[in-house]
């Protein structure tokens, strides 16, 4: 595992962000490669203005989170390091993951299955 502070070379970044893109385009199909169902379930428990101002408020740590993932080499390891997340920023994450995914489906045209 790369340690998150190390510098990303042009081809590592460039590969993480291919990996990114593949997580939304599975994403888009309901294969949610990064979260478990039951953490995704229990995030829509709660209402859309909390889940709005739980990103607002936590966007850095997110932000932080994801950059951790990229240090990470298989999505197994991704997805075990965000499971082991404080379950606010799971959920924080889990809501703006669902809004990126929305907001692809409304440039496209096409409906993502959620």
């Amino acid at each position: 595992m790369r340690d998150v502070h190390e510098k990303l070379t042009l081809d590592t970044t460039m590969h993480e962000i291919a990996k990114f893109h593949f997580v939304l385009a599975e994403g888009r199909k309901g294969n949610h490669l990064l979260f478990d169902a039951e953490t995704i379930r229990g995030t829509f428990t709660r209402q859309s203005e909390e889940l709005t101002a739980l990103l607002q408020t936590r966007i850095e740590e997110v932000n932080a989170a994801l950059n951790q993932t990229f240090a990470l080499a298989t999505f197994e390891e991704k997805r075990k390091y965000i499971g082991s997340l404080a379950q606010d920023l799971q959920h924080a994450m889990i809501f703006g993951y669902f809004q990126i995914l929305d907001g692809l489906e409304n440039q496209s045209g096409e409906r993502s299955v959620h």
